[in-house]
């Protein structure tokens, strides 16, 4: 995820450019008779920037610093905004706006190889809230991951993203009104690889121009998103060739979808319908980048990325678009006479009108054929999702009758624990009764043998007694 370069109109008209250097420099140059001019450096050690007015530019330090730059008394004054914590895998895709009186300021924080969110800070001279819009799976081939578009009218603001579900990359969005972030909606997939977007917002109608590859084959579209939600798809274009870059583009309320094919610059007009490609010539393709664009002078050229060419020449490049059917009609008013003129305009007012009709029309059968693609997947899932619950239904039932033997199982071992239990105790109460008559009968039994032994004893010294008698009789006698 490199920074992509500013380039801009000041409001005096000059081309600005504003870019990184390899060494993360973040430089302002001004061009002067096709040279750039006027370097300035507004600081080091810059990850990616974002300008929101001629002097006033929003930038990324690489230690998750975010900070303001504004041209005041002839020198870059610098204040930091805020300043990210643990901070594991970069920050990207700054972007800034100025509304409503406030800076706000949005900014993809990669939290793993995968994944990411993109935090939305207001600030208006003090830091006004912090807050995350929403997760997201990034998307390898992804220039960028998100864009961001302001509602004037109603005072609400866009995100439109690409993330992954599965194998497939999607297009959703999510809305903010009063601060609040809404919860984000899916508003269609992309088929194929190497998808990216980008989008445009004006006539009360937000374009999207998606670029994808299905197989070998590269698919230009566009999706246009109107206020009540409709959504109508237009197939731009298709090519075996590399397709490298986007844009759409908005001149003189003409939109222009733009890219950049085998180094070559191809564009198509939206004028009621789609026009034929075009290819816009240049004088060196290999020179040609693709750059966030504003423009301070002229309002009628809206754009958020255009094409650079920077040799020989520097030029932004914009296509033109010239109705050969609007020329020749005009010449042909004016060459007949006033009541073939009058005709003529009657008819081109019919031919205007059936052709709204027509347009119309086509609309509503493009947001019918979405509208059935919807119903018919959510169709698809639902009956995947009945299948699902059948299958797990019927494990379920297959499993409570396991537990329902399990439980009887258990109850008749418990019965029969039970009953072995009981007559164990009636068979240790014997055991107790029958341990204390003996216990009884050895207490009567130790006391007899202690009256033996005592019996004995006296017998024992009786006999002494006797036999000294005896003894003392016989001296007696033999000494007589």
């Amino acid at each position: 995820m490199k920074s992509i370069p500013w380039i801009y109109y000041d409001a005096e008209g000059y081309l600005k450019r504003l870019y990184l250097t390899e060494n993360g420099d973040l430089v302002r140059e001004t061009l002067y008779q096709n040279k750039w001019t006027d370097k300035q450096q507004i600081d080091s050690d810059v990850v990616d920037m974002s300008l929101y007015e001629d002097m006033s530019i929003v930038y990324i330090k690489k230690k998750g610093i975010l900070k303001l730059a504004e041209w005041k008394d002839n020198s870059w004054k610098n204040e930091t905004i805020y300043e990210f914590k643990e901070l594991l895998f970069g920050l990207y895709e700054l972007k800034s706006y100025m509304i409503d009186g406030k800076i706000n300021i949005f900014v993809l924080n990669k939290k793993s190889v995968k994944n990411a969110f993109i935090v939305h800070l207001i600030y208006d001279g003090s830091l006004k809230s912090v807050n995350t819009v929403c997760s997201l799976q990034l998307v390898n081939e992804a220039v960028q991951h998100y864009e961001v578009e302001y509602n004037l009218n109603e005072k609400v603001i866009d995100i439109i993203f690409i993330t992954k579900e599965g194998s497939e990359a999607v297009i959703k969005t999510t809305q903010c009104k009063n601060e609040l972030w809404k919860i984000p909606v899916k508003l269609y997939g992309i088929k194929g690889k190497n998808a990216e977007f980008k989008t445009l917002s004006y006539n009360n109608r937000t374009n999207i121009l998606n670029c994808s590859r299905e197989y070998s084959t590269y698919c230009l579209e566009h999706v246009a998103l109107y206020e009540k939600a409709d959504m109508v798809y237009n197939n731009i274009y298709e090519t075996t060739s590399d397709i490298d870059d986007i844009t759409i583009v908005n001149i003189n309320d003409i939109l222009y979808a733009v890219w950049k094919e085998d180094q070559r610059i191809f564009w198509t007009a939206n004028k009621k319908k789609w026009t034929n490609v075009s290819e816009l010539k240049v004088n060196n393709a290999d020179s040609i980048i693709l750059c966030r664009f504003s423009n301070l002078s002229d309002r009628n050229i809206v754009a958020k990325y255009v094409f650079l060419q920077i040799d020989p020449d520097v030029k932004v490049l914009m296509p033109e678009f010239k109705s050969v059917n609007a020329i020749e009609s005009s010449s042909s008013i004016f060459s007949n006479s006033g009541s073939t003129a009058s005709s003529y305009k009657k008819a081109e007012k019919r031919e205007e009108l059936l052709y709204s009709v027509s347009e119309n029309y086509d609309k509503k059968i493009q947001i019918l054929k979405y509208q059935l693609e919807e119903k018919e997947k959510n169709l698809g899932v639902l009956k995947a999702g009945y299948a699902r619950i059948t299958d797990a239904k019927r494990k379920s039932d297959e499993n409570l009758e396991i537990m329902n033997g399990i439980h009887e199982n258990m109850l008749n071992e418990f019965e029969q624990f039970k009953k072995q239990q009981e007559t164990l105790k009636k068979e240790v109460d014997k055991l107790r009764q029958e341990l204390k008559i003996k216990i009884v009968e050895s207490e009567n039994m130790k006391k007899k043998v202690d009256s033996f032994i005592e019996e004995n004893d006296i017998l024992k010294k009786q006999l002494e007694q006797e036999k000294n008698r005896g003894i003392l009789k016989m001296f007696k006698k033999n000494r007589n």
